[in-house]
C-alpha cells in the first residue's frame, strides 16, 4: 500500500540559503580562509554538504498522514469512522395474518451477491410487530355536506349508499379508520363495489387519489398503491386500478409510511387512509361509485435497517498485566453506538466488567475502563504516566495477568457502499416463519465513507479554538448555540447598553418550525429544560465569580400585505400559498435571511428585499404592492431595523394573488 504524504515547508532554506549561510560562518570559524571562489575545493565541500542538507530537509517536509493522524491524536482528535446508510425495509407475509407476530431487532437482510460484489448486510433496528389489522370507522365526506357514517351500509351488506355526491366533486373522499398505529403497515384491502354503467372515466386511470396523513409534514399525502406480481410474492407500483375506479370488486396493496400516526376524525382515533375525488380535466364521474364490502388483511410491514453486523463474544486476547494494552478486532471499523461497549476480563471463575470512556483523564486506577480508536478498530487499556516528582500515576485499572478480554459486542459496517439503489435489498440472512419476501421500495440513505486526513484538520483547529473557559462574549454565544434546541443566542457583557454591571445576560432564541407554520410569542420563549440545558452548559465553563442570567430574546414583530399578479394557467390559490411561505422563509430567525443563514441580532428587512422574494416565486408576472410595518403600527415603514439585541419575526402576513389579464 503506497504511504499518503503532505507536503510541508517546515524549514524553508533550499540549496543556495545553506551554501550562503555556510559562506557567512567562514570569517568566524576559519579567518585564514579567504578564498570563497566555486574553484576552490573548501567551496566544493560547502556545496556537497548543502545538497545532502537540502535531500534531508526535503524528507522531512514531506510528512506521511500517519504522523498527522498521530499529531491529532495527542489533542484527543480521532478521524472519524464510517456512518451506515440506514433504509425502509418491507417485509412480506406468506399468507394473511390471523395472529400477532414479531420480527425481532438485528434481523438481517441483504442485496444479493455478485461475481463482483458481495452481499451488503443490512439490521434491522427495533422490532416489527405485526398484528390483523380492525376496522375502527368508515366515513363518507361529501363536500357541502360533511361526514357521513358509512359503517352500517358495508356491515350489513343490505343497503348500499354514494361514497360521494351523487354528483361527485372535487375534495370528496371516503376515510378509511384503522384500529392503533398502523405506520409502516402492507395491507390488503378487499373492495366490493357496486358496478355503475356510464360512469365517464378512464377505468385504468380512474381520478382517484390515495392518501395518509404524515405526521412529519402534518399534510395528506399521496400513498404508495401496489398491485400483486405474478409471483403472488412481491408487489410492485400499481400502473392500473384492479377496481376500475370503485366499479368493480378488487384488492387494492398499499404500504402506509413509517411517519403515518393517529389521529381523529369525527371523534374516531385511528390510522387513516382516504380515497379522495380528484377532479381533472377529461371525463369524471357522472354518479358517485358505492363500496358495499371492505375487509383489511395485513401483508406485511415497513421496519427501518443500518448497514452494520453485530459481532458477538469476540476474544481480543490475554491481558499483559501491564499499563496500556491494546487489541485490535478482526473486523473493523467499530461503528460507534448510542451505549459503551463493554468488556469482560475473564480468568477461571473471576470476571470483571470493564467499561468504554471517550478519554482516560478523568480515571482513576481502580476505575476498570478502556478506550476504542474506531477506524482502526483498536482497543486502548488505561496507561500509567510519570508525574515531575517521579511518581507514576494509572489512569485506568489494568486487566489481571492472562485474563481472556472480551469484548460482548460490536457493529461494524457502514462507508458510501451501503448507499444502496431501490429494490436491490431482497435476501434474507435471518430465516424467520412466514415471512415470503422482502425488499426496499427507496434507495438507502446516510452512508459516509472514513473522515479524510484534511477533514480532520480542519476539525483539530475549531477543537483548539473551541473554548475551554468562557471568556468573551464570543464563547458564551458559541456554548449556547452548540446547546441542542438552541436556534441563537446574543450575550450582553457587562457594561454594555442594557447590561447590568457584574451580570452577564444570555438572550436564547429556541428551536423553531418551518416556514409553514405561522410563528407565535409562545413559540419564541425557550422552555424550562432549555434554560436548565443550557445553563449546565454555561455553569461548566464560566470563570469563577461570573454571575449569568438568562433571558428570552426580544423580538420585533412585523406585518407584511401584498399583492402580485401570476400567469394565466396558475393557480392563484397554490401561488398564494407558496408566496407567503416564501416570506415566512425570509423572515425567519434561524433559516430566514437572504443567504438562509437565519436574520442576525439587530438585522433589518426592507420592501426591496421583500418584492424581490416575491418575484422569485414561479408564475409571479411583477409585484403590485408591498406593505410593510411594525405589528401593531399603522404606519408604513420602507425598512425596519430591530436593536442589536433584538431579532426580527413575521406575524400577519397576507399575499393577494390574481390572474394578470391581458
Amino acid at each position: 500500500m503506497t504511504m499518503q504524504v503532505t507536503e510541508r515547508r517546515l524549514d524553508l532554506r533550499d540549496f543556495q540559503d545553506i551554501v550562503d549561510e555556510a559562506k557567512r560562518l567562514i570569517p568566524r570559524y576559519c579567518p585564514e580562509w579567504t578564498d570563497h571562489n566555486v574553484s576552490d575545493p573548501g567551496v566544493t565541500l560547502i556545496e556537497l554538504f548543502a545538497w545532502m542538507t537540502e535531500m534531508i530537509l526535503y524528507q522531512l517536509n514531506r510528512l506521511p498522514d500517519e504522523m498527522h493522524e498521530h499529531f491529532l491524536d495527542l489533542i484527543g482528535v480521532q478521524l472519524r469512522p464510517p456512518e451506515p446508510a440506514t433504509v425502509d425495509i418491507t417485509f412480506y407475509l406468506s399468507k394473511h395474518l390471523t395472529q400477532p407476530l414479531e420480527i425481532p431487532t438485528e434481523t438481517e437482510i441483504a442485496t444479493e451477491r455478485t461475481d463482483v460484489q458481495d452481499a451488503i448486510v443490512f439490521a434491522t433496528t427495533k422490532a416489527l410487530k405485526m398484528e390483523p389489522p380492525r376496522l375502527a370507522g368508515l366515513r363518507a365526506w361529501r363536500e357541502g355536506q360533511g361526514f357521513e357514517d358509512y359503517m352500517p351500509y358495508v356491515a350489513s351488506g343490505l343497503v348500499d349508499a354514494p361514497i360521494f355526491n351523487q354528483e361527485p366533486v372535487d375534495g370528496d373522499a371516503l376515510y378509511i379508520g384503522l384500529q392503533g398505529d398502523l405506520g409502516g403497515s402492507s395491507l390488503a384491502l378487499r373492495l366490493e363495489c357496486r358496478e355503475l354503467e356510464g360512469v365517464h372515466i378512464d377505468p385504468k386511470n380512474p381520478p382517484l387519489e390515495w392518501e395518509y396523513w404524515s405526521a412529519s409534514t402534518q399534510m395528506w399525502t399521496p400513498l404508495r398503491v401496489l398491485h400483486q406480481s405474478g409471483t403472488g410474492r412481491l408487489r410492485e407500483p400499481m400502473t392500473t386500478d384492479p377496481t376500475h375506479g370503485l366499479n368493480r370488486d378488487g384488492d387494492v396493496f398499499v404500504n402506509i409510511p413509517v411517519d403515518s400516526a393517529p389521529r381523529a376524525i369525527d371523534g374516531i382515533e385511528a390510522t387513516w387512509l382516504r380515497i379522495r375525488y380528484v377532479q381533472e380535466e377529461g371525463p369524471g364521474y357522472t354518479a358517485s361509485p358505492r363500496i358495499t364490502g371492505l375487509r383489511a388483511d395485513r401483508i406485511g410491514g415497513t421496519v427501518t435497517a443500518r448497514q452494520s453486523q453485530r459481532i458477538n463474544e469476540l476474544v481480543l486476547g490475554k491481558a499483559s498485566g501491564e499499563p496500556g494494552d491494546r487489541f485490535t478486532v478482526a473486523q473493523r471499523p467499530i461503528l460507534r453506538s448510542r451505549e459503551p461497549h463493554v468488556i469482560e476480563a475473564r480468568l477461571g471463575e473471576d470476571v470483571t466488567t470493564w467499561v468504554e470512556v471517550e478519554d482516560f483523564s478523568l480515571s482513576g486506577e481502580s476505575d476498570r475502563h478502556f478506550m476504542i480508536h474506531y477506524p482502526s478498530g483498536e482497543i486502548r487499556f488505561g496507561p500509567g504516566i510519570r508525574s515531575r516528582d517521579g511518581t507514576e500515576r494509572q489512569h485506568g485499572a489494568v486487566p489481571r495477568t492472562g485474563a481472556d478480554l472480551v469484548l460482548l459486542t460490536y457493529y461494524t459496517g457502514g462507508g458510501t457502499r451501503g448507499n444502496v439503489g431501490e429494490r436491490t435489498i431482497t435476501q434474507m440472512k435471518t430465516s424467520i416463519r412466514y415471512i415470503s419476501g422482502v425488499t426496499n421500495y427507496a434507495p438507502s440513505i446516510g452512508g459516509l465513507d472514513e473522515e479524510t486526513i484534511g477533514e480532520a484538520k480542519l476539525r483539530g483547529v475549531a477543537e483548539l479554538k473551541h473554548p475551554v473557559t468562557a471568556v468573551t462574549r464570543e464563547d458564551f454565544e458559541l456554548l449556547a448555540a452548540q446547546t441542542p434546541g438552541v436556534g441563537g443566542a446574543r450575550c450582553i457583557a457587562p457594561g454594555e447598553t442594557g447590561g447590568t454591571p457584574g451580570v452577564i445576560r444570555l438572550l436564547l432564541l429556541p428551536d423553531l418550525p418551518g416556514p409553514d407554520v405561522e410563528l407565535t410569542p409562545e413559540l419564541m420563549v425557550p422552555s424550562p429544560a432549555l434554560l436548565q440545558a443550557v445553563g449546565e452548559v454555561v455553569e461548566q465553563r464560566r470563570s469563577l465569580g461570573t454571575v449569568v442570567e438568562m433571558a428570552p430574546v426580544s423580538v420585533v414583530w412585523t406585518e407584511i400585505d401584498a399583492h402580485i399578479y401570476v400567469n394565466r394557467g396558475i393557480d392563484v390559490d397554490e401561488a398564494q400559498k407558496i408566496a407567503e411561505e416564501r416570506l415566512r422563509r425570509l423572515m425567519h430567525p434561524t433559516i430566514g435571511g437572504v443567504q438562509g443563514q437565519g436574520l442576525s441580532f439587530g438585522g433589518a428587512i426592507t420592501m426591496s428585499q421583500i418584492a424581490g422574494s416575491l418575484q422569485s416565486v414561479q408564475g409571479v408576472v411583477y409585484v403590485e404592492r408591498v406593505l410593510l410595518r411594525r405589528q401593531g403600527d399603522p404606519a408604513e415603514q420602507t425598512r425596519i431595523q430591530p436593536s442589536p439585541d433584538s431579532v426580527l419575526a413575521l406575524g400577519r402576513c397576507y399575499v393577494l394573488a390574481e390572474v394578470l389579464e391581458d
